[in-house]
């Protein structure tokens, strides 16, 4: 019945009512992953290198271009000419142009990067100040975009691992590319869904009770109870919706001086056998 009464419970004091909805929490956007993380063998150099026209050491051969120490290069082939090993190998500076030609084999090191894998989009801060890259690793011939600053907060999608250090990926829609996570500090998840206001005709229907249910003055506070919803009583006004780790509850106005939060399967939407009158 519509004027049914709530039941006090033993606990004492009057009951408090916080702002419902204004400062509610956006819940973070979660994707499932669906890539699994698979690798591929790559190379790095360990020193300053002179990129050849010709596997050999002779000073008429023609120097191509200088290959930074920790430059990611893609190594096709290997020659062996007396007691020196040689390298054919393709090049790709910061810059985006490609050299091919031969470098010494000796000062390479395996480096494994793996393949994109997406991952359940979070919120992170940077502990430094970092360069964003456009690809995963430290290489340095991977273009620099720019630089990022300290306490920076950015939501990441995806990332890669290179040489065993993972790398997350970030688009907002202006620029993209990789953070080292080795600097990054994931921003805790709020457990407050978004408050989502509820229309319906109140002239006609209202939210009854289905069961007996407590009555919390603040989301999130269920040590704080003060009241209980009976079985079968009906509520005043319901305003809206908001979940808490998950669980929906419902902004009730139970009675004309009671407000809380009730949980959303405790109540039904009921209408009137006899309406009331304005």
């Amino acid at each position: 019945m519509k004027n049914k009464l709530v039941m006090a419970t033993a606990l004492t004091g009057a009951l408090f009512v916080s702002s419902f909805g204004a400062n509610a929490i956006q819940p973070i956007e979660a994707k499932a992953a669906t890539t699994i993380e698979s690798y591929k063998t790559e190379y790095q150099t360990t020193q300053n290198l002179m990129l050849r026209q010709k596997a050999d050491f002779k000073e008429s051969t023609k120097k191509i271009t200088k290959v930074p120490k920790g430059s990611k290069v893609k190594r096709t082939k290997v020659y062996n000419i007396g007691k020196n090993s040689f390298a054919y190998i393709t090049y790709k500076t910061s810059a985006g142009k490609t050299y091919k030609g031969f470098i010494s084999n000796k000062y390479f090191k395996k480096v494994k990067t793996s393949n994109y894998v997406d991952m359940k989009k979070a919120d992170y801060k940077l502990t430094a100040g970092m360069i964003l890259r456009a690809e995963a690793g430290t290489s340095t011939n991977i273009k620099q975009i720019k630089h990022v600053k300290k306490g920076t907060k950015i939501k990441f999608k995806g990332y890669r691992t290179f040489n065993g250090q993972k790398f997350l990926y970030m688009n907002d829609g202006k620029v993209r590319g990789y953070l080292n996570a080795k600097y990054l500090k994931k921003v805790a998840e709020s457990p407050f869904g978004k408050y989502v206001e509820i229309e319906y005709d109140t002239k006609n229907y209202f939210y009854q009770s289905n069961k007996i249910s407590h009555i919390y003055p603040t989301l999130g506070d269920f040590d704080n109870w003060r009241w209980n919803v009976d079985y079968d009583a009906g509520t005043e006004r319901v305003y809206g919706s908001q979940t808490y780790n998950g669980v929906n509850y419902y902004d009730t106005q139970v009675t004309k001086d009671i407000r809380g939060w009730v949980e959303a399967s405790a109540l039904k939407l009921v209408k009137y056998k006899n309406p009331p009158k304005d």
